[in-house]
């Protein structure tokens, strides 16, 4: 699977200038969670699962729990699982690339998917 450069550009460059946001209310009750990360920060992730969200056009959003990032989405999971998973190296190697230039807070990607 090819490897979309412009968004990993996008992950590095929107920086804390992406707000952190609360996840959406309805996402959170009724959403199922498919995905839990660690690793990136939170603008980062937040970045990611935006764009990700509007490139499928599935409802999705995140939230902590536990430490961990936790991906939720009102979408059919099997959907929501494929269109994370058509854009989580992207996520990786923006990840990696922080850690590489010393980010304050940086650190690989880790992650799991719920459903397995």
């Amino acid at each position: 699977m090819s490897v979309d450069n412009s968004i990993i550009e996008y992950l590095l460059a929107v920086g804390q200038d992406i707000p952190d946001s609360k996840c959406d209310p309805k996402i959170w009750k009724q959403g199922q969670a498919v995905l839990i990360l660690a690793g990136p920060r939170s603008w980062m992730i937040e970045a990611w699962v935006q764009k990700v969200s509007e490139l499928s056009g599935l409802a999705m959003d995140w939230s902590y729990f536990g430490g961990r990032a936790v991906v939720r989405t009102l979408a059919a999971v099997d959907a929501a699982v494929k269109a994370l998973s058509n854009y989580l190296r992207e996520l990786e190697l923006a990840a990696k690339a922080a850690v590489q230039r010393k980010d304050s807070g940086a650190y690989e990607l880790q992650y799991m998917w719920t459903n397995q």
